[in-house]
């Protein structure tokens, strides 16, 4: 990152990284994934990728991984 320029989203996710304990989750809409914070997003309760609940704490876990389900970001 030395030498680079952030754009005001890698500067608010650093800020982020910087205070991630006092997130109060890990979900896409608390955490963002942007630049430098790359990740693959999972449930923290079933762990599934395309479970409502990895994009957004405030919906419910399905415990699926199906495809198309409503307010996941991962189709």
């Amino acid at each position: 990152m030395e030498g680079q320029k952030l754009n005001k989203a890698q500067k608010q996710a650093l800020r982020k990284t910087a205070n991630i304990g006092s997130l109060p989750c890990g979900c896409l809409k608390c955490y963002p994934n942007v630049f430098p914070n790359l990740r693959f997003n999972v449930c923290p309760i079933c762990g599934n990728k395309r479970c409502p609940h990895a994009s957004d704490h405030n919906y419910e876990c399905t415990n699926s991984n199906d495809v198309g389900q409503n307010g996941s970001v991962y189709q």
